[in-house]
């Protein structure tokens, strides 16, 4: 996986987390994960898994925090199958982040296997 193609990948993955349609967003999830894909951050005890898994814990996001947003800040690097990027969350336009963290993502052929988040 070079910068470039992960570079796609994780902004699709970003812009996943934004969709507020349900159904817009399961086909998103779809594309972008494995069946199997996970997602764990140091805020959970254990991975998110799974489609209906990441929808669900997407939605949440979505009734909690609605005028909150994610925005990719840099992919950092990519090889092999990982890539490593930052982002931020917070209300679109305002000067600082709600939060802010770096991800690892690990992929498989071609999709979203994991995502190990850490928030900063």
């Amino acid at each position: 996986m070079d910068i470039k193609n992960a570079s796609e990948i994780i902004q699709k993955y970003i812009d996943t987390w934004n969709e507020r349609d349900g159904g817009l967003r399961r086909e998103q999830i779809a594309e972008v994960f494995a069946e199997d894909g996970s997602y764990i951050d140091n805020n959970l005890d254990a991975p998110v898994q799974g489609h209906a898994g990441l929808d669900e814990y997407m939605a949440y996001f979505h009734q909690e925090f609605a005028e909150y947003a994610f925005s990719l800040v840099a992919v950092l690097n990519a090889h092999n199958n990982l890539a490593l990027f930052t982002w931020r969350w917070g209300a679109p336009g305002a000067p600082a982040a709600a939060a802010s963290g770096t991800d690892a993502v690990v992929f498989e052929d071609g999709r979203i296997s994991k995502v190990y988040g850490f928030l900063n």
